[in-house]
């Protein structure tokens, strides 16, 4: 695990901006909106549609929302692309995911089948779903015990 992992509690109280790279924290709840208005902003300096930012916005508070609540924490770092676009990843030193890709399948899954109705008080449970369907790419890198990275792209069109 990293050493920046390790001090996500003791990480920036407010976003860092290190070559190019914006780095938030996910520490609390309201580190989503954060996240989201600096994943907007940099998109819209990459070059994004509108559209594409506000997608980028929902993504990237998403991720930090998910760092918070599942691993207690963690670090969301947001840069624009050399080829266009722009790529968050997300590091939490949580609990991990046994099989990253059928968590996601699965996600997809329910990001089909609920509605609106079923809103539960943790959420629908369909973030990693609405993630994929907003995003060019994603990739996910998970060891149990040790903690979960989350990558994703969104490019020019």
């Amino acid at each position: 695990m990293s050493d920046d992992l390790k001090r996500s509690s003791e990480a920036p109280k407010t976003s860092q901006l290190t070559e190019g790279v914006v780095r938030l924290p996910c520490n609390q709840p309201s580190d989503r909106y954060a996240a989201s208005a600096a994943a907007i902003h940099v998109a819209h300096h990459a070059g994004l549609s509108p559209r594409q930012c506000q997608e980028v916005g929902v993504v990237a508070a998403e991720l930090a929302s998910n760092a918070f609540l599942h691993a207690g924490g963690g670090l969301l770092d947001v840069r624009a692309l050399e080829t266009g676009g722009i790529e968050i990843v997300c590091r939490d030193p949580g609990p991990g995911m046994e099989s990253p890709t059928r968590v996601l399948d699965n996600a997809v899954l329910r990001w089909h089948e609920r509605a609106a109705a079923d809103l539960h008080p943790d959420g629908f449970g369909t973030g990693l779903g609405a993630i994929q369907m907003l995003v060019d790419q994603m990739s996910v890198e998970s060891t149990v015990g040790v903690g979960t990275t989350i990558r994703v792209r969104k490019h020019t069109r």
